[in-house]
């Protein structure tokens, strides 16, 4: 889902840059006036897993990537908005420093990987996890990846000199997959920090 450079018109690149630039405001704004310090260890260690998963990914036809995000994960335990942040920083050194993603496209892959992921997870979450913490997570992971796949789908359509239907189907069937995948490893994630370290689960969500 890293859009490369040299794939989108400047329009699009344009307005993706922009509210790239909104959310992060926001994102470091509430995240700077609630931070707690004992959020900020497992900040560092979401961030390694962040990092660790997307930049494990295979090329799809259509000019972007199949790859887990990791991003719910961070909203079930410090919630959306750090979450953004942490997603964005991994965008962010994959794009510098592995070429993974383009400089010019990393507001449409923040938007993709970060915003919509993220927002999504955190109200589907929010919706079950007070009766059951399991199937919020599941829930919120598997379709964090499709809102992050469903909005690159449109941006290629929109930004592409391609066909939609050309990034349409490896695109969608590659993140069905990967949307399953990341449910079942951010439920067993989260059944084992039940066990070690529930206190994880209590934090305070920003």
């Amino acid at each position: 889902m890293h859009i490369p450079d040299g794939f989108l018109n400047l329009p699009v690149i344009l307005t993706g840059n922009g509210l790239a630039l909104g959310f992060l405001y926001t994102a470091v704004k509430k995240t700077a006036k609630m931070l707690p310090p004992e959020r900020i260890p497992v900040m560092g260690l979401l961030a390694a897993f962040i990092f660790m998963v997307q930049i494990i990914s295979f090329p799809v036809p259509g000019g972007t990537s199949v790859h887990l995000l990791g991003g719910a994960l961070v909203v079930i335990l410090l919630g959306p908005w750090t979450g953004l942040l942490l997603v964005t920083a991994s965008l962010f050194l994959q794009a510098v420093l592995f070429q993974h993603g383009g400089i010019l496209t990393i507001g449409i892959n923040i938007i993709n990987n970060a915003a919509a992921a993220c927002l999504t997870a955190n109200i589907i979450f929010n919706l079950f996890s007070k009766k059951r913490l399991l199937t919020a997570a599941g829930l919120a992971s598997f379709f964090s990846v499709i809102a992050a796949a469903a909005f690159c789908i449109a941006v290629l359509s929109v930004g592409m000199v391609i066909p939609l239907k050309l990034a349409v189907i490896p695109v969608a069937a590659g993140y069905i997959l990967a949307a399953g995948l990341e449910a079942f490893v951010t439920v067993m994630i989260i059944i084992t920090i039940k066990r070690i370290r529930p206190d994880l689960l209590k934090l305070n969500r920003i």
